[in-house]
């Protein structure tokens, strides 16, 4: 694949499992690719196999749930992107990836060559997060308080097995640590690892935007009040990673309930919702333009 180093921009999509990953990027194809939506980024070309992005983008349409990456079908799409109407923006890389190979790096402190690449020639990050995926954090002094009961009784259950005994406290488990540690940390071994002291741009985006917004003034609110570690490292490392944080519902609705409303849109680029700075009724283009934007500045 030949790019044109000017007009190439590699936006790494992270995420943990299950969090809109590859859902986004079907609506993404579909908005670009169709021309639905006034002012968003438009297709000049995608390089590469279209087979993997049509397949998830016919799901979508059909109102199926679009399926999770799994690592041995993780594919890189590269798209060059134009804005409405003016000069091309750039080729813009995505790698879908699994979650799992995220949750990966975090449990095992690994990741591959290929990934590796990826990170020293990443110019933007789009980073998932999903409303009924959080695993909030545990205070520790109740836990603490549990421990010291359970030691403090362990003459009272003399009768009981050492195997029962050892069942009464699990052990840590790193697969469920709280939400936020997981992505702040993903966060950290990017920045460790490259070698460009350049300003990364972060756009944060809050999947299944309609589960939340009417608990939320702004996706901002959500940010802060569900995963407060995040957002405070994002503040304080600004200069590092510029963050913008976006609501967004790829698919509209859920797919478990009543679809009428979705399938009344004719066209269905008007079912996705977004919210954020700058943003276009239904552009999910908007996080994309705004990183493509920013890493220019």
């Amino acid at each position: 694949m030949t790019v044109e180093k000017s007009k190439s921009q590699n936006h790494l999509i992270i995420g943990l499992p299950g969090t809109g990953k590859t859902t986004f990027l079907a609506a993404l194809w579909h908005v670009v690719s169709s021309n639905e939506v006034e002012g968003a980024l438009r297709l000049v070309r995608l390089e590469g196999n279209r087979k993997h992005l049509n397949a998830i983008r016919k799901a979508w349409l059909e109102f199926r749930e679009v399926g999770r990456t799994n690592r041995s079908s993780e594919e890189i799409v590269a798209m060059r992107l134009r804005f409405p109407n003016g000069p091309e923006a750039a080729q813009i890389i995505f790698p879908d990836m699994s979650g799992e190979s995220f949750r990966r790096q975090w449990v095992k402190r690994k990741w591959s060559k290929d990934y590796s690449e990826l990170v020293q020639e990443a110019t933007g990050i789009v980073l998932f997060a999903h409303p009924r995926k959080v695993v909030p954090p545990q205070r520790l002094d109740p836990s603490i308080e549990e421990a010291v009961e359970i030691l403090a009784n362990d003459d009272v259950v003399d009768d009981v097995s050492d195997n029962q005994q050892d069942t009464r406290i699990s052990e840590w488990d790193p697969k469920n640590a709280p939400t936020q540690v997981q992505l702040v940390e993903l966060l950290q071994f990017i920045d460790k690892q490259r070698r460009d002291s350049n300003a990364i741009p972060v756009a944060v985006i809050i999947s299944a935007w309609d589960l939340a917004v009417h608990d939320y003034e702004s996706p901002d609110q959500w940010l802060l009040q569900r995963l407060p570690l995040l957002d405070q490292y994002l503040t304080t490392n600004a200069h590092r990673y510029p963050s913008r944080v976006y609501g967004v519902s790829a698919q509209g609705a859920p797919l478990d309930g009543d679809l009428t409303i979705l399938q009344a849109h004719e066209n269905q680029s008007e079912r996705i919702l977004i919210q954020g700075a700058g943003c276009i009724s239904h552009d999910i283009t908007c996080p994309v333009r705004w990183i493509v934007e920013r890493y220019k500045d």
